[in-house]
């Protein structure tokens, strides 16, 4: 990492207004761990770029990871003045519903991705799917939730087999990941072995 920091850097310096680098040299930094800097970067990178929403979009998603509310709405308020309705807004405010434990919106956000079948990037959808389900758990509200997704999401029931598309069986994963402390010994076991063998034939591309 050192010596693709320093070559950014050094690219910086002849040429500063390079949002790209600066997003770059982010990056870097949130692989040392260095969430400071990860913000100051992504920060630099903006003041040369107000117009891509995946830059303020990135450093709240970070901040919420960290259950940073506060400290990610400005960047949320960045994002939906530039890009009001998109996907990455409602992406980030159902994170800051699952971050702040407000399971009734995070519910009701949750399953109008799915209704909306909104892409897979980024694991949206399938992380829509595995919320319906985190806040079921914290309502009492899981049959109702499962009765929801079995309707919603193409072969839900049978995802692994041969022929469903893999958005479905990556939901079904996100899903099985809440549910797997509600489950028998046996149970768990069932559920390994089917990620077992679709990994096996899908490899990283079924991988969450």
């Amino acid at each position: 990492f050192s010596e693709a920091r320093l070559a950014y850097l050094r690219s910086l310096e002849i040429e500063p207004a390079q949002p790209i680098g600066w997003a770059a040299l982010a990056s870097i930094d949130n692989a040392l761990g260095d969430v400071v800097g990860y913000i100051q970067n992504y920060d630099r990178a903006m003041e040369f770029d107000r117009q891509d929403p995946e830059l303020p979009g990135s450093v709240a998603w970070r901040l919420l990871t960290l259950d940073l509310v506060e400290e990610a709405q400005p960047y949320i308020e960045q994002v939906r003045t530039m890009a009001p309705g998109s996907t990455e807004l409602r992406d980030l405010e159902m994170e800051r519903a699952a971050a702040r434990g407000d399971y009734l919106l995070l519910g009701r956000l949750a399953r109008q991705m799915i209704i909306d079948d909104v892409p897979n990037r980024n694991g949206l959808y399938a992380r829509a799917a595995g919320y319906c389900v985190e806040a079921a758990l914290a309502r009492g509200s899981l049959p109702e939730a499962m009765e929801f997704l079995n309707a919603e999401i193409p072969n839900f029931a049978d995802p692994y087999r041969e022929g469903v598309e893999s958005k479905s069986a990556l939901a079904r994963e996100w899903v099985e990941f809440y549910l797997v402390d509600t489950y028998s010994a046996e149970e768990k076991a069932v559920v390994s072995r089917q990620f077992d063998d679709y990994n096996a034939r899908f490899g990283e591309e079924a991988t969450l």
